[in-house]
């Protein structure tokens, strides 16, 4: 079998810092960094990988969470294969606004694969959003569900690699 060479465009999207930069930066680079900068409008991050026979460059789209930038937003959804959602534990409010953020995914991009990831595992004492609620949303989205820490890895390269073949699949 011959070997493919394929380029996705991955949106990845949630209130600001719930983790997006510091996912893409865990998965692209293996770096974590603590102090937290605000994207300013989108980062475009590649990072390439192989799935199966498949050589895989992935254009990860880093799309700011602050709402001063969702009047633009929509620019940035424009031609995306995948989306991945991202959400804080810690941060109901976070949680509470994934809703709107896939209604704006749907609007603009239409019926992607897509990945519910739930950020900041690693933080267990101040936890506030449960397994079972990230579970229930994901089902609701009709999206895969991760369980992620950018900080010590948790599950972050496995979320990628999941929205690389849903998005084969699809193909």
């Amino acid at each position: 079998m011959t070997e493919r060479r394929y380029v996705f465009k991955i949106v990845v999207i949630g209130d600001g810092a719930v983790g997006k930069t510091s996912l893409i930066a865990r998965f692209a680079e293996k770096t974590f960094k603590a102090e937290y900068k605000p994207t300013l409008g989108t980062n475009i991050i590649i990072k390439e990988l192989k799935v199966g026979d498949n050589n895989i460059k992935l254009l990860l789209w880093d799309i700011a969470g602050q709402a001063k930038w969702r009047d633009v937003r929509h620019l940035y959804y424009r031609g995306a294969q995948g989306c991945i959602v991202v959400y804080d534990v810690t941060r109901p409010g976070t949680f509470d606004s994934v809703p709107e953020w896939y209604k704006d995914l749907i609007k603009f991009s239409g019926e992607v694969p897509r990945i519910l990831l739930a950020n900041k595992i690693d933080l267990t004492d101040i936890r506030k959003i449960q397994q079972e609620d990230g579970l229930k949303m994901a089902e609701e989205m009709n999206a895969e569900y991760y369980e992620t820490s950018a900080k010590d890895g948790t599950q972050v390269n496995e979320a990628f690699e999941k929205i690389s073949e849903l998005i084969l699949q699809k193909i």
